[in-house]
């Protein structure tokens, strides 16, 4: 197993210092092919990150195509999600039409963060909206909290509101974030907010 890996790791040195090099000998299609059968997901991980990055700014619908072909695992969620990310860029409309089209799994989960991330910062309300699509958990939690930072930068008012109507565990860690990050900013603005709700 030792041998192997050490194999593995020689040859995904070779392949990296090639993809980085000014002549760009490797294509991120050729690396990503080679690495989706690498078993150590945490090896795969470090060496499909900047391949995945940049085909998906290229090609975001062909990595969607390529993430199908992949086992189940954090390349396949990274892949999905990515792409997600840069098509929403190009195209909101279509890439929420492709996510809402998923069936309720990780690969609709990740795509689902993919395009909230992307579309967080524009339209805070529609990315919320999106939340609905994830399960409970982690993964929501810190894309609620993302909404969040964004949203507060612009309007922390609304903001703030917005997560105290809707006390969900994950809504609640967004709002501690947002009353946080503004109270930095304007400590007599919140205090004004939160002296003006009501008892209860």
């Amino acid at each position: 197993h030792a041998g192997r890996f050490f194999d593995q790791f020689l040859h995904a040195l070779m392949l990296i210092n090639a993809y980085a090099s000014t002549n760009m000998s490797q294509s991120p299609q050729e690396i990503l092919r080679w690495a989706k059968d690498i078993p150590d997901q945490s090896f795969q991980e470090t060496i499909t990150s900047k391949p995945l990055q940049d085909w998906s700014r290229t090609d975001p619908q062909a990595v969607i195509e390529f993430a199908s072909t992949l086992r189940p695992g954090e390349m396949k969620n990274t892949a999905r999600r990515g792409a997600v990310f840069e098509w929403a860029q190009r195209d909101a409309a279509a890439a929420t039409e492709y996510v809402k089209s998923l069936p309720e799994n990780d690969a609709r989960e990740a795509a689902a963060t993919g395009l909230i991330w992307q579309i967080g910062g524009k339209d805070a309300p529609a990315a919320l909206a999106l939340a609905n699509l994830l399960p409970e958990g982690n993964e929501r939690t810190h894309t609620l909290r993302r909404i969040g930072e964004s949203w507060e930068s612009k309007d922390p008012k609304t903001a703030a509101e917005y997560f105290l109507q809707n006390p969900s565990a994950d809504d609640n860690a967004a709002l501690s974030g947002v009353l946080y990050r503004w109270s930095e900013k304007d400590p007599q603005g919140v205090l004004a907010w939160a002296t003006a709700l009501p008892d209860g």
